[in-house]
Order: C-alpha cells, then structure tokens, then sequence
C-alpha cells in the first residue's frame, strides 16, 4: 500500500485499518501463503543448486562467491516471472482490497490475461537485483572468518543463522527498493488501466520524488522480510544440518559394515 500511494507507515495503518479493521492488514494472505514458501524456496535452490553445479565442473569450480551468485540471479528472475500471477492477485488485494480484486477478475474473464503479468520484467529485474546482494551477503557472512569470530558471543547457531539472514534481508531490500516501488506501482493500475514503466516512474516522482522512488514502504519491507529472512534461514539452514548429520552417519556405518 505504501509503496503504491506513498503515505508514511502509520498513515497506512490507520487508514488500512479505517477501511476494513484488522481483517483489512491481511487481504491477499490466501496468495501470499502460496507464493512466499515458492519465492523462498525456489530462490535458494537455485542458489545451491547452481552453486553446486559449478563446483563440480572443472571449467567453472575456481569462480568465486560473485560470479556463481550471479548466475543463481538469473534463474530466481525467471522463476519469478513464472509466479507473476499469483503476484499480481496478491499485490492488487493487498493495494485495492476486493473491489480492485474484483475488477482485475472481470478483466481477466474477459479475456486481457495480459493484465495478470504488468509488472513482470520489473519483478524479474527486482529479483535479480536482489537475489544477487541477499545471497553474495549470505554467502560471505557465512564465511567470513573475521564475521563467524565477531558473532561467537551468540552461543546457538539459530540465533547466528538469525541475524545472517536478517542482515542480508537489509542489504538486499535497500538496494531494490526503487524498482520494487515502480513494479507495485504498474501492478497495481493494470486493474484500472495498463501504464508504462516511464507512466509509472513519473507519476511516483511527481507525487512524492526522489523519496518517494527510492523510499516509499521501505522500512515496513526491511521489516517484514527481514521477519521472513529470519526464519527462513534458520529453518533452512537447520535442515541443511540436519540432512548432513544424517548423510555423515549413514556413510560412518556403510563404512563400518565394509570394514567389518
């Protein structure tokens, strides 16, 4: 909401909250439930998976921590544009409520799938763009040495996945935040009617400038993903463990059996 009309954060609550109560803060959770695990999901694996594939080819093992972050990059962009839709429904209830819903719908029945997709090569360009700085953070903290001693007054590897995942969230969010504001803005109007991305970067500037562009709904989205980063990695990075631990073990008795 913010990132389409601009207003500061508590304006939005009160005036989200003056159209509809509570249950107005969670128009297009049905959408969102779905699509956050697929974004999330579909995003780190394609990190470890294309980190995996090019550590095991011997023309690409010796590439760094950037270059193979950025390869991931391009395949979390087309992964994106694939769950436009679910998007673009989320986005329009979360902005409109039901009576943008509504009108997005009678669109779509009559036959303008297209509506279903504004937005789409921004949303790609923002998942790059973003992917690439969340996971090459993601991936250096968890290396770095002078990072892991820094932290090692946080006991519990949870609370460390923690504040890696929380961190990354800040750096990527910041560094996209213009572009997500354009891609919500395009959205958003596809239910009235189609703009382009330069129509939707003027009307941002006019109303609000540089702030608006750069700043609109930024700390509510360092929030909230930073919440969802934050969970998200702990509970990744534990299965990782977990999968490991169990992988090791099993391997230590088919060695023991062989020895025996």
């Amino acid at each position: 909401y913010q990132m389409r009309y601009g207003t500061s954060f508590e304006q939005a609550l009160r005036i989200l909250y003056n159209e509809g109560g509570i249950r107005r803060f969670y128009q297009g959770l049905s959408f969102a439930i779905i699509q956050a695990p697929l974004s999330r999901f579909g995003s780190v694996a394609a990190n470890d998976g294309i980190n995996a594939l090019l550590a095991s080819m011997e023309s690409t093992r010796h590439w760094g921590a950037g270059r193979s972050t950025l390869i991931a990059s391009f395949a979390v962009g087309l992964w994106r544009m694939f769950l436009m839709p679910i998007d673009t429904c989320k986005t329009i209830l979360q902005v409109d409520s039901s009576d943008g819903f509504k009108t997005l719908l009678r669109k779509v029945k009559a036959g303008k799938i297209h509506v279903l997709y504004q937005g789409a090569f921004a949303n790609a360009l923002a998942s790059i763009v973003a992917h690439y700085p969340w996971f090459f953070t993601y991936n250096q903290l968890l290396n770095s040495k002078f990072f892991q001693r820094s932290i090692e007054f946080l006991k519990f590897s949870l609370l460390k996945n923690a504040l890696v995942g929380f961190l990354a969230s800040i750096v990527s969010d910041t560094i996209t935040n213009a572009i997500r504001v354009v891609k919500t803005t395009k959205q958003a109007m596809a239910a009235k009617h189609a703009v382009t991305y330069g129509e939707a970067i003027r009307m941002i500037w006019t109303a609000d400038g540089w702030k608006g562009l750069f700043g609109r709904g930024l700390r509510a989205r360092i929030l909230s993903n930073g919440l969802q980063s934050i969970i998200f990695v702990v509970v990744w990075r534990g299965l990782q463990q977990r999968y490991a631990g169990n992988s090791e073990n099993s391997e230590g008795e088919e060695n023991d059996e062989k020895v025996n």
